[in-house]
């Protein structure tokens, strides 16, 4: 209220307004005002005026072409379809006869023109003779196509009229002068009368008003001012305003004496803040201590491989502990069975050991902070400090649906603020939860990597992880000149086999049959792959064609072993059909067709095999 008092007092003009600056006064302004108003009414209802004289004679003039092509145009038509010149100027003369139609023509299809309407007192005038006496502007015209009755739509000429608008000017000049005299007169004397009602109410009574507020001053407050107006018996809109003043003036004296009274506060509360700052200064200044740390400790663990983040984790709870003044730090998690355990552990002193388990802890929901001593009242926070061997502990603790995290401070000072902690707290439980996130990430991707490279039905390698290997062995053995062998394996009468027992005993077949390869081949750096339908293929790295024949022979007694029963094979078993071939170490063609040349010798080894009866081993050198 005492800006508002101000800024009111100071918006009012201090004094007489120099000479040099121009005085609008609010009765001429208001006059001003009041003429445009009716000026500007006055040309609205001209305008109107002139547009209603307007719109009427175009409706009198529609009206009266409508009237023309109901009755007279299907007599034009019949005529100009006859072709009858006297019929076709006697409609034309009858329609020149309509009130203001000063012409009309008819230019017919064959190019025939017929005209009517040509004044009288111009013998002999030549067609459009009219467009000379009476100017264009004063003339209408208005087209009308003549078209044949009955079943022919065809046009027979094109009816032209030209309606004489000349009168419509002075009907229009004698409506608006009838309008200005009605309407701009009163509109004056209206102004005038309003301008000396206004100098006379309300201007002289401004300027006193005006007069009396120059003297209102917060610095040299006089007397209430005094309104020498003369008695009446009723009050007006001056009055209020100058009972407002009065009002204005009490207010100030009053702001007066607030105003010395919040100087004499202002003084008292100035001390008192001064020893309260330089003590929030300290405070902050430690804050800001905290709040570096928390930035370097977020920065350090944010892009950290995996395997990186245990030593992190336990270099960062050491400095976290220095920082603070605490024995020690640790970070706890909830496990799938809602027990909590501890994960990392730093600090100068004793720490509690990583893997051991705690004690129930307090029941909360989402950030907690819990300072525990042995005089608390809690049982589970002194359980909990008998746990960690500690005087006092200061806990941090977030939980969450499906996890929790907690950061204990072991022996913390008391002048530690719990803020500081959770600062703390934040980016160290952020991390916790990544390295989880990313570890549980890396599995899923080993996870897919194995899915993607292996058979899912016998668990060897798939077509792709054999496609991947199978160039790159090629030039590990030219590096190493070292043999390089490719044994291809194909169950016999296998399709009569799925025929006989079905699919599902087809599958169980082909997966036993996985068995004993992988079983025969087992070593690190060997490949066996399922690369067709019943078709198989081992890649073996540093293996003699001899090594791999003797191999393959265990993989014949396994499989005699399993006996898996084969009616339409000439044995009564499962057996297996196999080529051997060895990579050529002395030519150097291309990977790709150096293996393809492999891989077509390992298949003529294995129909090979086949030819001879099956059940058997073909090596080819």
């Amino acid at each position: 209220m005492t800006i508002d008092i101000l800024s009111t007092v100071a918006a009012l003009p201090a004094a007489p307004a120099p000479a040099a600056r121009r005085f609008r006064p609010l009765v001429s302004r208001t006059l001003a005002a009041i003429a445009l108003s009716c000026l500007v009414c006055s040309g609205l209802s001209l305008g109107l005026h002139a547009w209603l004289a307007f719109s009427a004679q175009a409706d009198d003039e529609q009206s009266m072409a409508r009237d023309i092509a109901a009755t007279r145009l299907p007599r034009l038509a019949d005529a100009l379809r006859r072709r009858d010149g006297s019929a076709i100027q006697h409609e034309l003369d009858l329609i020149s006869r309509y009130p203001r139609l000063v012409n009309a023509r008819l230019v017919a299809e064959t190019g025939a023109t017929y005209a009517a309407g040509v004044p009288s007192d111009l013998p002999g005038a030549p067609q459009g003779v009219l467009h000379d006496v009476l100017p264009r502007a004063a003339l209408r015209g208005v087209e009308m196509p003549i078209a044949a009755a009955g079943a022919d739509p065809s046009v027979l000429g094109r009816l032209e009229l030209d309606f004489d608008r000349s009168g419509l000017s002075a009907e229009v000049r004698r409506s608006v002068a009838r309008t200005a005299v009605a309407i701009v007169l009163p509109a004056v004397l209206l102004a005038l009368l309003v301008a000396w009602m206004l100098h006379r109410d309300i201007s002289r009574g401004l300027r006193l008003i005006a007069r009396q507020a120059a003297l209102l001053k917060p610095e040299e407050l006089g007397p209430p001012p005094t309104w020498p107006r003369p008695q009446r018996r009723w009050r007006d809109e001056i009055d209020l305003v100058a009972d407002s003043f009065q009002q204005l003036h009490h207010g100030i004296a009053r702001y007066v004496g607030e105003r010395d009274r919040a100087l004499r506060r202002l003084g008292a509360e100035r001390d008192r803040l001064e020893s309260a700052v330089q003590q929030r200064t300290a405070d902050l200044t430690r804050l800001n201590r905290v709040l570096e740390s928390a930035s370097r400790l977020s920065a350090r663990l944010i892009y950290l491989p995996p395997d990186a983040y245990p030593l992190a984790l336990r270099m960062a709870l050491a400095d976290i502990a220095e920082l603070l003044g605490a024995r020690a730090c640790a970070l706890a998690e909830r496990g799938e069975a809602r027990r909590w355990a501890w994960t990392f552990s730093g600090g100068p002193g004793a720490c509690p050991a990583e893997g051991t388990e705690l004690p129930p802890l307090f029941p909360v929901d989402g950030w907690q902070m819990q300072w525990c001593t042995e005089s608390s009242d809690c049982h589970e926070s002194r359980a909990l400090l008998h746990a960690c061997a500690a005087a006092s502990l200061q806990v941090c603790r977030h939980d969450a649906a499906d996890s929790g995290q907690l950061l204990a401070c072991l022996d913390l000072p008391q002048a530690v603020e719990e803020r500081e902690i959770a600062l703390i707290a934040k980016p160290l439980f952020g991390a916790l939860a990544r390295w989880r996130d990313l570890a549980q990430l890396e599995q899923a991707r080993r996870e897919l990597l194995h899915q993607s490279r292996s058979d899912a039905l016998t668990g060897l390698a798939n077509r792709r992880a054999f496609d991947e290997r199978k160039l790159e062995e090629v030039r590990r053995a030219w590096r190493s000149q070292r043999p390089l062998t490719l044994v291809m394996i194909d169950i016999d009468h296998f399709k009569r086999f799925n025929d006989r027992y079905g699919h599902a005993a087809g599958d169980d077949c082909l997966a036993r049959v996985a068995r004993a390869i992988g079983a025969a081949f087992e070593r690190g750096g060997e490949c066996a792959a399922r690369i067709g339908g019943e078709e198989f293929a081992v890649l073996l790295p540093d293996v003699s064609p001899a090594d791999a024949e003797r191999r393959c022979g265990r993989i014949r007694q396994t499989l005699h072993h399993m006996a898996i029963p084969h009616a339409d094979s000439s044995l009564g078993i499962v057996t297996v059909s196999m080529g051997i071939a060895a990579l050529c170490l002395t030519e150097r063609p291309p990977p790709d067709i150096a293996f393809d040349r492999l891989l077509k010798r390992a298949d003529m080894a294995l129909y090979g095999a086949k030819s001879a009866g099956r059940d058997g081993i073909v090596m080819l050198m």
